[in-house]
């Protein structure tokens, strides 16, 4: 289950831009979304002694993007068995989203 953090739990002093969400997955996982420039939002992932990567995405494919994360981070972390196994999995992911249009596009159909 994923849980929305709070700003007193993410130390808000060390954020200048605008937090858009912070969620933690079974203290494995954290997602951050925060508003960067005109038009862009960045979402932060952790994956608790494995990795961390950040995905860079338009405004209008972050209501598609951030979902669809947290489910595809979910369901690889609920069968991953290794952590050599997390880490290949995670770079697949990570792949796919760093071009967060064309796959978000092929996913649900829909042209931006």
């Amino acid at each position: 289950m994923w849980r929305k953090r709070s700003e007193s739990e993410r130390g808000a002093a060390f954020w200048k831009s605008e937090i858009l969400c912070d969620e933690e997955y079974k203290n494995l996982c954290r997602l951050i979304a925060e508003k960067c420039d005109e038009g862009h939002i960045a979402v932060v992932c952790t994956v608790y002694g494995v990795r961390i990567q950040s995905v860079t995405c338009e405004e209008e494919e972050f209501p598609i993007l951030f979902p669809m994360m947290k489910k595809e981070l979910a369901a690889l972390l609920d069968q991953a068995e290794t952590v050599e196994e997390t880490e290949a999995e995670l770079e697949k992911l990570f792949t796919r989203y760093a071009t967060a249009k064309v796959y978000k596009r092929k996913l649900v159909g829909e042209t931006l």
